[in-house]
């Protein structure tokens, strides 16, 4: 018999985190996705994503700027997300200055309230640093599945297109429901 080096899950479950945030990495995100929304169509039951920005407003130049948030200012975040967050959420990097959740058995309703649940708690008072809410930019953007859409590419596409909606209007919370019939409605005039 051969002995083979033996890990525990708890290590390998933090191998697929970043050191600095305690997040799960992109393709980690991209993995368990996969995963939860096979199980969710193999159930029929529903699931969202939301992907969101925290960022720091400053000024350059003269220009106002959205900066990534401090180390201290992103753990803070990243607890308060954490706390409000179920056990099967799943929370992780998604572009460089993204991220996003995963939201298992969560129709659209619910992923807003959450969302919004975590606005008023990043808001509420400061974060690490003492960063004050008129100094934050937040952008949510969520889709869900079946909802919007059934297939997970599109899904991902539609919580992109949600959370860029969120940034150009200054709604701290978009949803792809919500967008929907403008996009459709673009989409049938170049037909």
């Amino acid at each position: 018999l051969h002995s083979f080096p033996t890990r525990r899950s708890s290590d390998l479950m933090m191998s697929l985190r970043r050191a600095d945030t305690g997040m799960f990495i992109y393709p980690a995100f991209l993995y368990f996705l996969e995963q939860e929304y096979f199980r969710c169509y193999r159930s029929k039951s529903p699931l969202s994503v939301i992907v969101f920005q925290v960022k720091l407003i400053g000024a350059s130049g003269g220009v106002i700027v959205e900066l990534p948030l401090p180390s201290a200012a992103l753990l803070d975040a990243v607890l308060r997300i954490s706390a409000l967050k179920r056990h099967v959420d799943l929370l992780a990097h998604y572009d460089s200055d993204d991220y996003a959740l995963v939201l298992p058995n969560t129709k659209a309703g619910g992923a807003e309230i959450f969302a919004n649940r975590i606005v008023k708690s990043l808001l509420n008072s400061p974060l690490a640093g003492d960063i004050e809410a008129s100094n934050l930019s937040l952008a949510f953007g969520s889709a869900s599945v079946p909802e919007d859409f059934v297939d997970l590419s599109s899904l991902l596409g539609a919580a992109d297109l949600a959370v860029q909606q969120s940034r150009l209007t200054k709604h701290a919370v978009v949803m792809y429901r919500d967008l929907k019939e403008a996009v459709v409605g673009q989409s049938q005039q170049f037909v």
